[in-house]
């Protein structure tokens, strides 16, 4: 269920990883960034950095691009 914010009524405002307010109540959004221990992306790199995934157990892909299962780098998976 989507939480709506007090601020602006959207259900699309972030947390903010600075001041835990709404991104719509400040200065620039800066977004919570999750990602697991292995993963060695550019967390802005993805579309919402406070949901990266995890690392899958084998990359699937042919070195140059993300893997097709978790979309993350070959990096990512030399670390796990």
């Amino acid at each position: 269920m989507a939480t709506i914010c007090d601020s602006c009524g959207s259900e699309d405002c972030g947390i903010c990883a600075t001041c835990g307010r709404c991104e719509c109540d400040h200065h620039p959004f800066i977004p919570v960034v999750r990602q697991s221990k292995a993963c060695v992306c550019d967390a802005m790199e993805w579309e919402d950095p406070s949901n990266i995934p995890p690392v899958c157990d084998c990359y699937v892909g042919d070195g140059h691009k993300n893997c097709k299962i978790c979309e993350h780098d070959v990096e990512c998976h030399e670390k796990t």
